[in-house]
């Protein structure tokens, strides 16, 4: 007989291939069992190296026992599967307390009024999936280009600048997908004034996540799954600026989802959210830093920018209006991205949604024929009047107003208000007084008086350092205060109020009109912060305070404020207090002021020329001096102002820009270039070369007459040529904002062109 190779005991072979992983795997199975998934991850790593160690072994095995390779392989293969079986159960665990978290979170996002004006009675509270329209947003040249590539800034300008052309303007969707190439999109910042949907669209990131990743993952492919954690920096700005603030996996582990519905019912493993975060895994959404009052910012910010140091693979998106981002002292976001106002085909969808799902839930949630007929027919009334109406289409570029006009529509049928001012008026009345009466619920200080009592409240809460929330014992104090002001003649009619009357007035507007909401167990507030605004206005008005107004002028914090009361008296001495002022913020505040008036053709010349002059005094140095490219970024910088923005122009802001604005920086152009450039020249050779309103041979050939092309391609801002052997109408270029840069369709020209022959009539 051949030689054999010597044989080992029978009890040495399994010992041999198999004792290491023994020794790993049953601890990691009985982990598993007794749901420590930290001492889980810990055993993994070690029980998949000692299973390659039994792999390894079976060679070894075999060359001291040929005899045991089949039962070798059978055995490996079992293996394998088993190790396979316990990998899928750890994937498991953890994606069943992804499901979990995910469900709490969706839970408090789930109701689309939850951030919005109050609603009437007989309107229903609706789905935000049901009603959500996509948002549209526009880029910036952000502080963190250095981080793009020239390649990639271009793109990312031309998509902003193409956003109103395109059949599907870009979405948060499209930036969300990018993040793995583009770094820069990992810190975003999105800005946007009050009612323009920032929290909402938050809140639709967090459904979508939680409720249909499928389909937003058909759509965009690339998408990464994230799992959104939305932290409302109202809510938790106390917490995080204090000196033993939290990390961020602390915060969200231990205060954010006991704070969730359901969220005390989820045990999540301590190394969960960390995991998470290091990997990149999860979407922070840190709402409304305006939000968190003046002497808590730096701190604030601060706190966000070392979560952002410490995790720099999460994703990171910050929303505030834009006064408040400058006052954010953390490394600024590298990207920013500003909401774009409603389109007209925007507001019919909302609206046509909006009714329709009223009638369908007037009916016990049935879609019936009648109900479709009945929502169209008032939907298009409503879209009709706003259509008709100016400063309505001005109104409902926002979701909030188009929500506050629905329901006024709905209540009032077909007469609405066709200012803002007014708009509030209607939904101050339609909440403290139609409402309750409706409800055959009498509030114990009817109205106006409890408006009065509320005005007050919100001047204070106002004055008081932008303050938005208060505790409910805090909301009865002041309460209390503007009570003790109403007239004898309000005291007659109502009786005496003790102030246990003012705690149950307090509770009747938060529970009947729902002026005044409560956002957590201790938080209490206006329904939105312009209802605060609006409400301290007309306080300010009542009580003779202008000069407080002039006194604030460089508060961005009161610019709404001052415009919603220039909106309801003549502004005039407002306009020379804050022109006699001199800054620069209170020059751009009166002319605000001048265009909220409703009547602002009364505001005679000898208010407003002084004014003007004062703002176009920078403007026409750098003409008069021949900087050209200091004179062209200050035509954006004032053209900006003159539709009241500071960054993110729309088409409609061109087609709708004051007429006087217009014609004097036209006319300042023209006279310091010998008629050379301005919008006249530029509309002139836009006519010669047929009007185009689409990008096509006739926009190339109107880049080609004003040098914005050259060799087939169109110029970068830093080609653009500055000094007078430019081509004819060469300027204003607006620094690279709404005109020409990487063959962009050069929608200002169409849009200014069509307004100055508007206003030369």
């Amino acid at each position: 007989m051949p030689n054999q190779p010597p044989q080992l005991p029978a009890w040495t072979q399994p010992l041999i291939r198999w004792g290491p992983l023994g020794a790993a795997g049953f601890p990691l199975i009985g982990s598993l069992i007794n749901n420590d998934l930290t001492q889980v991850l810990w055993s993994l790593p070690v029980t998949a190296i000692t299973a390659a160690w039994a792999t390894y072994g079976k060679a070894f095995v075999d060359r001291v026992q040929e005899r045991a390779g089949e039962q070798a392989k059978q055995d490996a293969d079992a293996t394998v599967d088993g190790l396979g079986k316990i990998v899928s159960a750890v994937r498991w665990r953890f994606s069943d307390y992804e499901q979990q978290y995910l469900n709490c979170q969706a839970y408090q996002c789930e109701d689309h009024y939850d951030e919005d004006a109050p609603r009437d009675e007989g309107i229903l509270n609706v789905q935000l999936a049901e009603v959500f329209v996509p948002l549209q947003v526009t880029t910036v040249r952000s502080h963190g280009d250095d981080l793009l590539s020239r390649e990639q800034r271009q793109e990312a300008e031309l998509r902003a600048q193409l956003a109103e052309q395109e059949e599907n303007p870009p979405q948060i969707w499209d930036f969300l997908q990018q993040i793995g190439t583009v770094s820069a999109y990992r810190r975003m910042v999105i800005q946007a004034l009050g009612g323009y949907g920032k929290t909402t669209l938050l809140k639709h990131l967090v459904y979508v996540y939680a409720h249909q990743p499928q389909e937003v993952w058909h759509q965009y492919p690339d998408l990464p799954k994230l799992v959104p954690v939305l932290l409302y920096l109202r809510k938790w700005r106390e917490t995080i600026a204090a000196e033993d603030a939290p990390d961020l996996p602390t915060l969200i582990q231990s205060h954010h989802l006991p704070d969730l519905p359901g969220g005390k019912e989820v045990e999540l493993p301590s190394v969960w959210v960390k995991t998470l975060l290091k990997n990149g895994g999860i979407l922070v959404m840190l709402d409304g830093f305006d939000e968190v009052t003046k002497e808590l910012r730096p701190a604030v910010s601060r706190w966000i920018n070392q979560q952002m140091r410490d995790y720099p693979k999460a994703m990171f998106v910050l929303t505030t209006r834009p006064a408040g981002y400058g006052d954010y002292t953390g490394e600024k976001f590298d990207t920013g991205i500003f909401i774009r106002p409603f389109n007209d085909e925007q507001q019919r969808d909302f609206v046509e949604r909006w009714y329709w799902l009223q009638e369908r839930y007037d009916r016990g949630n049935r879609d019936t024929p009648k109900g479709r007929q009945d929502a169209q027919r008032k939907a298009d009334e409503l879209l009709k009047q706003i259509q008709q109406s100016d400063d309505l289409e001005k109104m409902t570029d926002n979701p909030l107003n188009l929500n506050m006009i629905a329901q006024l529509h709905r209540y009032y049928g077909d007469k609405l208000p066709q200012y803002r001012a007014e708009l509030y008026s209607r939904m101050c009345e339609l909440q403290l007084d139609k409402r309750p009466r409706a409800k055959r619920k009498e509030l114990v200080i009817p109205y106006p008086a409890n408006q009065r009592v509320l005005q007050g409240m919100a001047l204070a809460m106002q004055q008081q350092g932008n303050t938005l929330q208060l505790a409910f014992e805090d909301v009865v104090a002041l309460a209390q205060r503007h009570v003790s002001t109403l007239s004898k003649d309000d005291l007659e009619e109502i009786g005496t109020i003790s102030s246990s009357l003012v705690k149950i007035f307090v509770q009747q507007v938060i529970d009947v009109s729902e002026l005044m909401v409560q956002r957590e167990a201790d938080d209490y507030q206006f329904a939105h912060r312009t209802f605060q605004e609006y409400l301290a206005a007309v306080e300010i008005r009542r009580t003779k305070q202008e000069q407080l107004l002039v006194d604030k002028a460089e508060d961005e914090n009161w610019r709404d404020t001052t415009l919603l009361y220039a909106a309801q008296r003549n502004p005039s001495q407002l306009i020379q207090s804050l022109t006699a002022k001199g800054t620069d913020e209170a020059l751009f505040l009166a002319h605000g002021c001048w265009q909220a008036y409703p009547k602002a053709e009364l505001v005679k010349p000898e208010i407003t020329e002084p004014l003007q002059q004062l703002r176009y005094q920078k403007l026409a140095e750098y003409l008069e001096q021949q900087d050209w490219k200091a004179a062209d970024k200050e035509t954006y910088r004032m053209i900006l102002a003159s539709v009241g923005k500071t960054s993110g122009l729309a088409v409609r802001d061109l087609q709708t820009m004051p007429c006087d604005d217009l014609l004097r920086m036209d006319r300042l152009w023209l006279n310091a270039s010998n008629n050379h450039f301005g919008f006249s020249a530029q509309k002139a050779v836009w006519e010669e070369c047929g009007s185009p309103m689409d990008y096509n041979r006739d926009w190339e050939r109107f880049g080609d007459r004003v040098g914005w092309r050259k060799d087939g391609d169109w110029l970068t801002y830093d080609d653009v040529i500055f000094d007078t052997s430019a081509p004819y109408a060469h300027h204003p270029v607006l620094g690279g904002g709404v005109c020409v840069v990487w063959g962009l369709v050069v929608v200002s020209v169409s849009s200014l062109a069509s307004r100055l022959a508007q206003c030369s009539r």
